[in-house]
């Protein structure tokens, strides 16, 4: 048993001391620290993979819209073959205009919508190509009763990408 002192210590025979020591509680807690940094590590992970996902989503409901407008416009079809891409890699949408046709204004509310919910970086495309399903020629000369409206759009520098394809009839 222990015995007080007239100092007033403790003097301990052969009483055992609980609880930890100095080395286990450090360790202790570096375990659950290198804990906590694993598990926001993988919330980073998934919250990238959840953007790029959203981003790509994005990217599908702009290219069938794009598709889905063309491919009503019978008449004016072969003018929507276009393509934004700056010289240094980035995309650059043309000005909206009131005045211009109505393709050309379509394309830049397109263009610009697109740059407005994604991010944009070097390598970036948009690219409305609408050409006869047979033949090499383009789209105004000929007068195929079958086009196909491709869209293509890519994102963070071409690591995410979109391609949409339809084939239309049109009567001669």
């Amino acid at each position: 048993m222990a015995k007080l002192t007239t100092r007033g210590r403790v003097e301990s025979g052969s009483l055992q001391q609980s609880g930890f020591t100095l080395i286990e509680g450090v360790m202790a807690i570096a375990i659950v620290g290198i804990s906590f940094v694993a598990v926001f590590g993988l919330v980073s992970i998934a919250d990238r993979s959840l953007q790029n996902t959203i981003e790509k989503e994005r990217m599908k409901m702009q290219a069938r819209q794009i598709v889905e407008t063309v491919a009503a416009d019978l008449q004016g079809q072969c003018d929507y073959t276009g393509s934004w891409v700056a010289a240094g890699g980035g995309v650059q949408c043309p000005p909206f205009d009131k005045k211009a046709m109505p393709v050309q204004q379509r394309m830049a509310r397109w263009c610009q919508r697109m740059e407005d919910g994604l991010t944009t970086s070097r390598g970036d495309q948009r690219t409305v190509r609408v050409r006869p399903l047979t033949g090499g020629q383009p789209c105004s000369a000929s007068n195929a009763s079958q086009r196909v409206i491709e869209v293509v759009l890519k994102a963070n520098g071409g690591r995410a990408q979109v391609v949409m394809k339809q084939v239309v009839y049109v009567s001669p």
